[in-house]
């Protein structure tokens, strides 16, 4: 233990120490953020169970639609639609999807 910081000592006395185990020593840690691309994503994807993936779809999914509703919102700022314009374009789109149903 002569050339080790102090970190890794740590990590070693702590290693040693029995099981279950409550510390209240709060410990100091570094952090290392690293980059990664697409592909090594798709290998971290590809080790997860079936449910973990079907939860990152849904987290995913989500976080993908309130970005698309934030971009929606800031274009529409400014805009002011009255029900009268509203209710004529509604039924436009009411008329053109009678018409098609009616062409079948």
């Amino acid at each position: 233990m002569g050339n080790e910081t102090k970190a890794e000592t740590w990590k070693i006395e702590i290693h040693k120490l029995p099981l279950p185990l409550k510390l209240t020593t709060k410990i100091k840690m570094r952090t290392q953020v690293q980059q990664v691309n697409y592909n090594q994503v798709l290998g971290f994807v590809g080790k997860l169970s079936e449910n973990e993936k079907e939860k990152l779809f849904f987290t995913l999914r989500n976080d993908r639609v309130k970005n698309l509703l934030a971009k929606l919102r800031e274009s529409a700022k400014g805009m002011s639609l009255t029900f009268e314009e509203i209710t004529d374009e509604v039924e436009i789109v009411r008329a053109a999807r009678y018409e098609n149903k009616s062409e079948k």
